[in-house]
């Protein structure tokens, strides 16, 4: 039986739940400018003055949806590394789950752009920014294993791995970019790649299936446009002629704490 602290920390956690849940379906019908925090405590049933014992700002409250979206990828990245196949089949089954989710939830990247602006401490508190920073980081970490497997078994040269996967997620955050931008200029969509010219850039069509089967939280489905084909192409072109440095362990994790 839980103790009295322990029920009243349980019912914050709930309610702080409930908050998000509702922020994160009023950012996806409204948009992020048009959402009030009125409109979320209306919604939620309470106070806006409640809203505030848990958030800061709206933006605080927007900027703490991005953990759930981390959490959700790194445990995918995760059942990605401990399937079988190649660290090869690994990276590109990866890469396809997390554009296919960022496709189909388009909100779930662009707050993003929330972290690269320069008053975002004034408006994120230490606490949020913190909890967002660890599931960022373990994403990284993640992926810097896929590609040090890969280097392991051989099929990549050895590598500044930091270095790639920063690489490869500046790469993905355009593309979401882009993605979002043709969006709202009404732009035709990517062509789908033919199936001759996606056999020849994945090489892994039985891992990208083994994606749509079960994995949780509804996994994303549905083909991955050229555009996304093209750029898985040319990160691993250049991952497999990369220089043939390393940095110390040092410095590769002082750079993966300074990017969460």
């Amino acid at each position: 039986m839980m103790s009295g602290q322990e029920r009243k920390a349980a019912e914050r956690q709930a309610r702080r739940r409930r908050i998000q849940r509702v922020a994160r379906k009023l950012f996806a019908d409204r948009g992020f400018q048009r959402t009030t925090i009125e409109d979320v405590a209306r919604r939620a049933g309470l106070s806006v003055g409640a809203i505030y014992l848990y958030f800061k700002s709206k933006e605080e409250l927007y900027v703490s949806l991005l953990q759930d979206n981390l959490l959700t990828l790194h445990k995918e990245l995760v059942r990605v590394r401990r399937s079988e196949g190649t660290p090869r089949d690994h990276l590109q089954a990866a890469w396809r789950y997390a554009v296919r989710y960022a496709y189909q939830n388009p909100d779930a990247y662009r707050i993003f752009l929330f972290l690269s602006s320069p008053t975002l401490h004034d408006q994120v508190g230490d606490a949020v920014l913190a909890e967002v920073g660890g599931a960022a980081n373990a994403c990284i970490s993640t992926m810097a294993d896929l590609i040090s497997a890969g280097v392991a078994a051989g099929i990549y040269p050895a590598c500044d791995v930091q270095a790639q996967v920063d690489v490869l997620a500046s790469s993905f955050l355009s593309l979401v970019l882009l993605h979002a931008t043709r969006a709202n200029m009404a732009a035709p969509a990517a062509p789908l790649p033919s199936a001759a010219s996606a056999n020849d850039i994945s090489g892994a069509d039985a891992a990208a299936d083994e994606l749509e089967e079960a994995p949780p939280m509804a996994p994303p489905t549905g083909p991955i446009d050229l555009h996304a084909e093209l750029v898985l192409a040319t990160f691993e072109a250049g991952l497999m002629s990369a220089p043939r440095t390393t940095r110390p362990a040092a410095a590769i994790n002082g750079a993966a704490a300074s990017a969460a």
